[in-house]
């Protein structure tokens, strides 16, 4: 009798480990495989519903797959990405700058009265999913250079929504499947969800124990010791935002060099810039950025310059812009230093 009922006992456990409860431990897999960024609770998902969220990437359209030219043809690949970037800003329509005077480099003084964006589309720019999760990142930085960054949950959060919500746009998947047809990655979204992490978002030295990322530099700008000059900043949005607060302040455009291909002077319709300006009072003689590109755009071109380039020029309409990668290995192999396009 008593053996019977210890018979029951276990043939009931066996039953439940063999049932639904067994996706205990696929959730707890998950969780590591993505712990990179997704909270806990994430974790704790079924087995059914992180397959649903895998789905939404499984399909392609066909501006989204590289061609035979593209995967032998960085240049080609770089020009495809702004193509088919559905969440660009159109210079001269949703986006407007006043360009005003130039100013050499090594040139004092204030040479542009007004700021340099007299327009941009605010519905679009308050509306555009990846833009709006943009902005949440930009005050998670310190800019000064020496000062340890630390993410905190919120923060670590805000990363995870701004990758999750690239991962859907048409460029990030371009560049997914530009790395997985060279084999440089698997075909696998939650592995590359965490490499895009790593290269953008991973903190590394610069001056103190993770006082910088990829992304703090590229996208945010940063500050050097003793308010020694500006390093970084080369995205629009962020020079805008900059500008609006009041802690930018444009002297003027810099003009291209005597034997550049590009010689058009900017107007307001311009789709690249070099230019000179004060952040919070610090100058940065020069920096360049694309105007109206969005920011899946720019990470989906600076992601395959990373892999596979250094310095690669394209043309885009009557431009000629060099993309500049530099990086350098650390504990954690190679990390990127800067990214930054150049008129040339």
């Amino acid at each position: 009798m008593v053996f019977d009922k210890i018979f029951d006992i276990l043939k009931s456990l066996f039953k439940s480990c063999l049932s639904g409860d067994n996706d205990y431990y696929e959730d707890d897999r998950k969780y590591y495989n993505n712990n990179y960024s997704y909270s806990q609770a994430a974790a704790s998902n079924t087995n059914n519903k992180h397959k649903k969220q895998q789905q939404q990437y499984v399909k392609t359209s066909k501006e989204e797959e590289p061609s035979s030219t593209e995967l032998h043809d960085l240049s080609k690949a770089l020009q495809k990405i702004i193509k088919i970037d559905k969440n660009k800003f159109i210079p001269g329509k949703d986006i407007k700058i006043n360009p005003q005077r130039s100013i050499r480099v090594g040139e004092s003084g204030d040479h542009a009265s007004n700021h340099l964006f007299s327009y941009v589309n605010m519905r679009k720019l308050e509306s555009t999913p990846s833009i709006k999760l943009f902005f949440d990142l930009l005050d998670n930085y310190s800019p000064e250079l020496g000062v340890t960054e630390t993410i905190n949950g919120k923060e670590k959060r805000e990363i995870n929504k701004f990758i999750d919500e690239i991962c859907k746009t048409v460029p990030i998947r371009y560049c997914f499947n530009y790395l997985v047809a060279k084999g440089q990655i698997s075909n696998d979204w939650a592995s590359f969800k965490k490499e895009l992490y790593n290269i953008w978002f991973r903190g590394y030295y610069r001056k103190a124990v993770n006082d910088t990322s990829a992304f703090e530099h590229v996208f945010v700008g940063e500050v050097k010791e003793d308010n020694d000059g500006v390093i970084g900043f080369h995205n629009w949005i962020t020079i805008y935002k900059e500008e609006q607060k009041g802690n930018f302040d444009y002297r003027g455009w810099i003009p291209p060099r005597k034997d550049a291909k590009t010689t058009e002077r900017p107007d307001q319709d311009s789709f690249a810039l070099s230019i000179k300006f004060d952040w919070k009072g610090i100058e940065k003689p020069v920096t360049s950025c694309l105007i109206g590109t969005s920011p899946e755009c720019e990470i989906a071109m600076y992601t395959l310059m990373y892999y596979y380039g250094e310095e690669v020029e394209f043309r885009h309409e009557d431009y000629t812009i060099k993309i500049n990668m530099h990086t350098f290995n650390n504990k954690y192999g190679k990390t990127i230093g800067s990214c930054y396009p150049e008129l040339i």
